[in-house]
């Protein structure tokens, strides 16, 4: 074995933050260099504790080539076979290479500044931010595409606590907000991505569906509610059960008052517990 390990992930940015379980993992077995080659999301690893460089990888130095990319795309269809137990996501990355996970380092985590938290907490200003998600790209062939009006009881419902509410995605989720007075804040395609991390990271809450949000929230130890689709099981991309889960089996909308209650069953505020900050 080299002390230089080398991995590639390129994907989209969920499944890229999967990888940052996988790095500790590199790092117990006493790799003392670590480059990643992610393409247009390396900022993801920014201020990253002991990863080296990103996607400017020396020439001709000696390495061991870890290859994530189709990784568990692969294993998901031996355990959708039933050849393989489900597994998490950062679990099958390191499954393919004869690694175990840390047991400190089960849930991805982003590394943000004092500098950054402060930019979040200026993005949102005053008040207790629940951070929502509602749309997926590729829609209902794969994950939850359900319309904003599926969402207003939830939402309203959330204002009626005082809580002030902040819509993220990217300008390709085609969201159509109404003008209405129930999002406080639509950052949708609005931010860098390092600022929405850092909006994510001084949130109360999360609500919405599966995507690379609820990844962020679980680092970020924010609990929440998450609505899962017909493909995704919480085994796959949960490492973290702060979240109350609701399962779709089909691409209807789960209903209001389910996912009301689960919120309830979090709320009050004075309950919830503080998100996990990892200022450097």
């Amino acid at each position: 074995m080299t002390s230089i390990a080398l991995v590639r992930r390129v994907a989209a940015i969920g499944d890229i933050m999967m990888v940052e379980p996988f790095l500790w993992s590199l790092k117990l077995k006493g790799y003392e260099g670590i480059y990643i080659n992610c393409g247009q999301h390396s900022y993801i690893f920014d201020n990253h504790p002991f990863v080296k460089m990103v996607d400017q990888i020396p020439k001709n130095l000696p390495r061991d080539f870890f290859n994530l990319t189709n990784v568990y795309e692969n294993n998901y269809q031996l355990i959708w076979q039933g050849k393989m137990p489900i597994i998490s996501i950062p679990a099958s990355y390191a499954f393919n290479f004869g690694l175990s996970l840390s047991p400190d380092h089960l849930i991805p985590r982003v590394y943000l500044t004092n500098e950054e938290l402060d930019a979040g907490r200026e993005l949102l200003g005053d008040g207790d931010w629940v951070v929502f998600y509602m749309a997926y790209p590729n829609g209902v062939l794969r994950r939850p595409f359900w319309k904003y009006a599926d969402w207003i009881p939830v939402l309203e419902f959330l204002k009626d606590k005082g809580l002030k509410i902040c819509l993220v995605g990217q300008n390709h989720n085609k969201v159509v907000i109404p003008d209405n007075d129930l999002i406080d804040k639509n950052l949708i395609g609005k931010t860098t991505p390092r600022q929405w991390f850092s909006v994510q990271a001084v949130a109360k809450l999360f609500v919405g569906i599966e995507g690379s949000p609820i990844i962020l929230a679980q680092g970020f130890n924010t609990p929440g509610v998450v609505c899962l689709g017909p493909i995704v099981t919480d085994k796959m991309i949960m490492s973290s059960h702060n979240f109350e889960i609701i399962y779709s089996s089909n691409t209807e909308a789960i209903p209001a008052t389910e996912i009301i209650v689960r919120l309830n069953s979090i709320l009050p505020l004075d309950s919830v517990k503080s998100p996990q900050l990892t200022p450097c």
